[in-house]
């Protein structure tokens, strides 16, 4: 009985992890777009962030349940949005000749903003269905 707890609480733990981490990757986006450099790297691949390490060993176990691969999904999702927001910041800002350096600068920014504002709602949507996970398998 005390492994499944520890199994159980383990889980809690890693979910609740997997929704403060990915919340802080939308605080420190916010702050790049608004051109502050971050204190930490990301790990960016969804497979070695704090929660997809967990996912991806003792998270297996779940494998089989209905949320699982529709986690996976999201959680990849997130991944991939979080690196074209990072390409996106890096490209520079060209001028042409009907556009000016000033317009091109504004579309950036409402790019990036659209990629953070997708951010948000794929991670309201993550923290839903992982609470949803942990309902139904906890």
């Amino acid at each position: 009985m005390a492994s499944y707890i520890n199994k159980k609480e383990a889980a809690k733990e890693a979910i609740n992890k997997g929704i403060a981490e990915h919340k802080r990757w939308i605080a420190v986006a916010k702050a790049m777009a608004a051109g502050i450099k971050p204190d930490d790297e990301f790990v960016l691949s969804p497979t070695e962030c704090a929660f997809g390490q967990w996912f991806y060993s003792d998270g297996r176990e779940f494998y089989a349940t209905p949320l699982y691969a529709e986690l996976e999904d999201i959680h990849n999702a997130i991944h991939d949005l979080y690196l074209i927001f990072l390409q996106t910041k890096k490209e520079s800002v060209k001028q042409g000749l009907f556009q000016s350096k000033k317009s091109a600068e504004h579309k950036k920014e409402e790019k990036l903003k659209a990629i953070i504002q997708k951010m948000e709602d794929l991670v309201d949507l993550f923290a839903a269905k992982l609470e949803e996970f942990e309902d139904a398998n906890l």
